[in-house]
């Protein structure tokens, strides 16, 4: 047992330890007090932007919903410490929602809905251009179920097994992100097996501005003595190579490999790159 001033110099002791404390400029009886390990995964969402998306989710979820129902679900989604005000829940509500008298439950105003169809039209024809010209694609979370062109937005992410090497607090971080587009300065390292290495190297080198390295090497099976080659192309270049070869030999083999790094001696020279159209 202690007096009330030692408990209170325990628990200041702990601050920003054991226990973070969210301040609360509103309220006159000070900040809220937390376990300080929870904090470390939203480390850049302040809270009010996390009750204030769990709102909008649950009307769109449920379509309509009464104060009490959106308050008990924030509330058991946000416990002790991290719970908003019900003010706060209140003026979200009135910020987003529209209250039905008769039947008192709030639903998302229509220019709600029509400001996230054409969010949702936004993403995906960026995410559209972006995969068309080789890029990796990541949509957000809440994005994913959203409609484009009669399809979920998640059918338009192709980098789901990059995402999860992420340590999970990253991964937090990126999923309140709308779309992330990577890969303009990704390499590829291709290995290239054909029986016209010559014209290849010429046209390579010629018409995309690539350097190249000729290795040789031998069948495994027939045991004839083959020329290789090795081209490291960025990513955005990867299939007008690919095109290339395959229209100078058509039974050319490619091995592609993703770069971790490459070190230059010298800065490389510049790519010859065809135009693109938007």
């Amino acid at each position: 047992e202690g007096t009330l001033e030692e408990i209170q110099a325990i628990l200041l002791g702990e601050i920003n330890k054991t226990f973070k404390v969210f301040p609360e400029t509103d309220s006159r009886l000070g900040g809220k007090w937390w376990i300080a390990s929870t904090v470390q995964n939203f480390p850049n969402v302040p809270l009010s932007e996390r009750v204030e998306t769990a709102i909008i989710q649950n009307l769109k979820r449920n379509i309509a919903a009464t104060y009490d129902e959106v308050l008990a679900e924030i509330f058991q989604s946000f416990p002790n410490g991290l719970t908003p005000n019900s003010k706060d829940i209140r003026d979200i509500l009135e910020e987003y929602g529209m209250k039905d008298n008769k039947s008192k439950k709030w639903r998302l105003k229509p220019t709600f809905d029509i400001h996230e169809t054409q969010h949702s039209v936004y993403i995906g024809r960026i995410a559209k251009l972006a995969l068309e010209n080789n890029y990796g694609v990541w949509i957000g979370t809440r994005e994913q179920s959203d409609i484009f062109e009669g399809k979920q937005l998640r059918q338009l992410v192709n980098i789901s097994e990059e995402f999860n090497k992420f340590e999970p607090s990253t991964r937090d971080r990126i999923k309140m992100i709308d779309l992330v587009i990577v890969g303009l300065d990704e390499l590829k390292s291709v290995m290239i097996i054909t029986s016209k290495p010559n014209e290849l190297a010429e046209v390579i080198t010629g018409e995309m501005g690539l350097g190249l390295t000729v290795m040789y090497g031998r069948g495994g099976y027939s045991g004839n003595a083959k020329e290789i080659l090795m081209v490291i192309v960025e990513r955005l270049d990867l299939s007008d190579l690919k095109e290339l070869v395959l229209r100078e030999d058509s039974n050319a083999f490619m091995a592609v490999e993703n770069l971790h790094e490459v070190v230059y001696a010298k800065p490389p020279k510049s790519r010859k790159r065809k135009s693109r159209k938007a």
